[in-house]
């Protein structure tokens, strides 16, 4: 694969995806999408785990009940939504590490702004998380670094292209870090993230090439700002040519989304709007990934203010 032109400003919508906390999200969005059809399960009055995906390794509530649980697709839940493939989650006390196994890890998703499309994501690969510092702890114990090589598939609808249809695929070998900034029950919207590696992108009939993508220090805190990330910058680099972003939430909290881009060394400029980007993960997991950076907000599919 050739290295991509991160220099292209039309490439920047695609680059700004592998900052640290984009790169977190498509690499968990598989154990994202497991987590919320269980609690949706549950919040619908239901018994027991859902039937579609099976469930196995878990209790009633979706905790591990040892060192060992999978989740098995082949069918369609009762919301419609297809599930394929396997995935299999295993924690190492000896270790403190929890290991994701992603085999064909296929779920469905749906794009609001295109009239609820319904769009299909696909996981293959590892992911490897563990507390820091390294001491025995629980399972997803922060902060943590999280080790991944995985490739996502993703067959989705782009709202910022008339809703025409686009397939990528995107290779992740990376090395980030998330440390929480609060008890947030919800610690991927108040976090700090760091670190990156090598990203291998392919989009079908568009974009193509390998490039390098390096976070320090971007905060995501929806409590101070929900349209941007704090502060922090990434780096995207390939052969000469190098892309800096550089967020300020912090001082400039704007809702169309600003931040602001240096290419090769050049005066930095302030986008607004285009960076705008969608994690495609399943409705209710993700409400921003906004600016060339991202802001996170989990949330169930049942509520009304849904990404």
């Amino acid at each position: 694969m050739s290295p991509l032109n991160v220099s292209n400003p039309n490439n920047l919508i695609y680059v700004s995806k592998a900052s640290a906390p984009n790169v977190y999200l498509r690499v968990m969005s598989g154990k994202m999408a497991a987590d919320i059809r269980i609690q949706d399960w549950i919040d619908g009055g239901n018994s027991g785990l859902p039937p579609c995906p099976v469930f196995t390794g878990l209790n009633d509530a979706g905790e591990m009940i040892g060192s060992q649980m999978k989740a098995v697709g082949g069918c369609i839940d009762n919301l419609g939504f297809s599930w394929s493939g396997t995935m299999t989650i295993t924690y190492d006390a000896t270790l403190s590490e929890t290991q994701i196994f992603y085999e064909d890890w296929t779920f469905d998703s749906v794009e609001d702004a295109c009239g609820g499309r319904v769009e299909t994501n696909k996981l293959n690969g590892l992911v490897k998380l563990r507390p820091l510092p390294s001491e025995a702890k629980a399972p997803f114990s922060l902060p943590m670094a999280i080790d991944a090589v995985a490739v996502l598939h993703e067959s989705d609808f782009d709202p910022r292209n008339n809703c025409a249809a686009e397939v990528k695929h995107t290779a992740y070998d990376i090395e980030i870090t998330q440390t929480p900034l609060s008890d947030s029950p919800i610690p991927e919207t108040q976090s700090v993230y760091s670190g990156g590696g090598f990203i291998g992108l392919h989009v079908v009939n568009g974009v193509s090439g390998r490039f390098i993508s390096d976070t320090v220090d971007e905060v995501v805190n929806v409590e101070s700002c929900a349209s941007e990330a704090l502060s922090g910058q990434s780096t995207f680099s390939s052969q000469n040519n190098e892309t800096i972003i550089t967020y300020d939430g912090a001082t400039d909290c704007d809702e169309a989304s600003t931040g602001m881009v240096s290419i090769n060394g050049g005066e930095a400029f302030e986008v607004e709007g285009g960076g705008c980007v969608n994690a495609n993960l399943p409705k209710g997991i993700l409400a921003f990934l906004m600016t060339l950076g991202v802001t996170v907000l989990l949330r169930r599919r049942d509520e009304s203010v849904i990404d």
